[in-house]
C-alpha cells in the first residue's frame, strides 16, 4: 500500500490486523485497539471485515488508514491506549496535513462504538471518520470513498 506524505522512517515495519470494508460496518472489534480481541474474517477477504489478534505490549505505533491510502494517521501507543479521553491527543503524521500536530478522538468507555479517531480535527462525521469500534454502522462516507479501511501496528 502507498500512503502519501509517509516518509522513510514511517513507511516500513507495519503489520495489518484489522480491516473494515467498503460498505461497512465499522471493526467489530471491542477491545481498545488492543488486539485482544478474538479473530474473526478471513485476512485475504477485503470484501468482509476481518481482525487478527497481536502483541499489545509489542506496539509502538498505530496507523490507521482508508485501504485506498489517501487518508491516514500515525499515532504513538499512548495516544491510542484504550482510557477515556476526548480531545486531540498528539500524532506523529498525518495526511491531513504535513503540519497537524494532533487529531479528534473520543473514548468514554461508555459506548461499544469507542474509541472513535479521525485521522484530521474536524471531528467525529463522515469526512474525518478513519476509526470506530463495536461494529458501528454510522460515519461510513470514508470506508465507501476509501474502499474500506485499516489498522497497521508496529
Amino acid at each position: 500500500m502507498n500512503f502519501p506524505r509517509l516518509n522513510g522512517t514511517l513507511a516500513s515495519g507495519w503489520k495489518r490486523v484489522r480491516h473494515a470494508p467498503k460498505n461497512g460496518p465499522w471493526y467489530s472489534t471491542t477491545d481498545d485497539v488492543k488486539g485482544t480481541h478474538a479473530a474473526y474474517g478471513n485476512p485475504k477477504n477485503d470484501a468482509a471485515g476481518w481482525n487478527v489478534k497481536f502483541n499489545y505490549a509489542q506496539v509502538r505505533q498505530y496507523l490507521f488508514a482508508l485501504s485506498n491510502g489517501k487518508k491516514w494517521v500515525v499515532m504513538n501507543k499512548y495516544s491510542v491506549n484504550g482510557k477515556a479521553w476526548l480531545g486531540n491527543p498528539p500524532i506523529v503524521a498525518s495526511s491531513a496535513s504535513s503540519s497537524q500536530k494532533t487529531t479528534y478522538n473520543h473514548n468514554s468507555n461508555n459506548n461499544s462504538y469507542q474509541p472513535s479517531i479521525t485521522y484530521d480535527n474536524t471531528g467525529e462525521g463522515d469526512s474525518g471518520q478513519i476509526y470506530v469500534e463495536g461494529g458501528w454502522s454510522g460515519y461510513k462516507g470514508n470506508l465507501r470513498l476509501g474502499n474500506g479501511a485499516d489498522v497497521y501496528v508496529r
